[in-house]
């Protein structure tokens, strides 16, 4: 492979990676026929809203990711020993296993770095599902004089959060937080759909550790959604902490 191979190479993956965000680019922000429905018009939450437009921000920006996955280790790799090539460091007997071996390194890199990303949003879709399962079986109650509420915004200082579901109604008033992971194998003598709860720590069929997965969360968006309430009715009312895993154990 010349240097002139090497060079048009170079330059056609980068005016098609460049040609490609491009065409990404205009089929956002093409024009669009002006909604109906003014500014100010607000829904209700749906369950896992916040997880819902978490995964829609990263599918939108999910094929450029991949994109430049693919791209940027050719990119790097004919970037680093085009130079060594020209100023002699390399020649064409070394060329070769240097180019493959720098090919081989950054696709690992971006590779891992890709998957991550993906990975990412298999996980909020898991979390976005477990909150869509607890909501549709908690809208059950409205039939029995329950408000419920989902995905109710929060904010303490600049931290922002969110309660995943609120239940009010004439056994009180509850915070309930969705946390959903995926089963391992129940130990010998375990069940796997038991955990337990000592007050503190959960403990799993499949592992020998406990831990507060979940717990402290739903613990803090009680208290909150407590002192909440204070300020928007003047009233203390106590909020009931609820953890839940749908269909986990």
């Amino acid at each position: 492979m010349n240097s002139y191979s090497i060079y048009f190479l170079l330059g056609y993956l980068a005016l098609f990676l460049l040609t490609a965000f491009g065409v990404a680019w205009w089929l956002k922000s093409r024009h669009r026929p002006k909604s109906p429905f003014k500014v100010s018009t607000r829904l209700l939450r749906s369950p896992g809203e916040s997880l819902r437009e978490e995964i829609q921000r990263m599918d939108d920006v999910l094929p450029e990711q991949m994109l430049v996955a693919m791209g940027l280790p050719l990119l790097v790799s004919v970037g680093v020993t085009l130079p060594l090539v020209k100023f002699k460091v390399l020649n064409n007997t070394t060329f070769v296993p240097v180019f493959f071996a720098v090919l081989g390194i950054t696709t690992l890199v971006s590779a891992w770095w890709f998957i991550r990303k993906a990975l990412t949003r298999a996980d909020d879709y898991l979390g976005y599902f477990g909150e869509r399962v607890v909501g549709e079986t908690l809208e059950q109650l409205r039939a029995e004089g329950w408000r419920i509420f989902h995905d109710v915004p929060a904010q303490v200082g600049k931290m922002k959060f969110n309660v995943d579901h609120v239940a009010v109604g004439p056994g009180g008033v509850f915070g309930i937080e969705t946390k959903s992971r995926r089963k391992g194998h129940a130990r010998p003598g375990r069940k796997d759909y038991e955990a337990f709860y000592d007050g503190k720590m959960l403990s799993w069929p499949w592992t020998d550790e406990p831990e507060a997965y979940g717990v402290k969360n739903a613990l803090d968006r009680a208290k909150w959604l407590e002192e909440w309430l204070v300020t928007a009715i003047g009233e203390k009312i106590r909020v009931n902490p609820v953890l839940t895993f749908p269909e986990c154990c």
